[in-house]
């Protein structure tokens, strides 16, 4: 999948730290239109962030755009279409409510 403009801001910095970094989220990345955007949503209540050192930030900070889509658009973007991620968002929600209503974690991981 090829992509000009994707995440031309500095998103594509930030989704690394979220894909290591954040257990708790989930992302997406719609693509295909020219405007990519990047829709987040919190899937587990009970996991937490995992810290980030300075040396990971300071990578982070370094990165550039044309290293990063040198061969095209990474997969840890999830690049997708609307509807794509708007199933992925839904398919989530519902998992979320009957966790939710069960008392349970989304994780394997005993509650704290």
């Amino acid at each position: 999948m090829e992509c000009r403009t994707c995440c031309g801001s500095d998103v594509f910095r930030i989704l690394p730290l979220l894909r290591d970094h954040h257990p708790e989220l989930r992302y997406w990345t719609v693509v295909g239109r020219g405007n990519e955007q990047t829709v987040l949503w919190k899937v587990d209540p009970h996991r937490e962030s995992v810290a980030v050192d300075q040396a990971t930030l300071d990578d982070v900070g370094q990165a550039s755009h044309e290293a990063i889509f040198s061969d095209g658009v990474p997969q840890y973007f999830k690049p997708g279409s609307d509807d794509e991620v708007l199933r992925e968002f839904q398919r989530h929600q519902v998992e979320f409510a009957w966790l939710r209503s069960a008392d349970k974690p989304l994780s394997n991981d005993p509650m704290p």
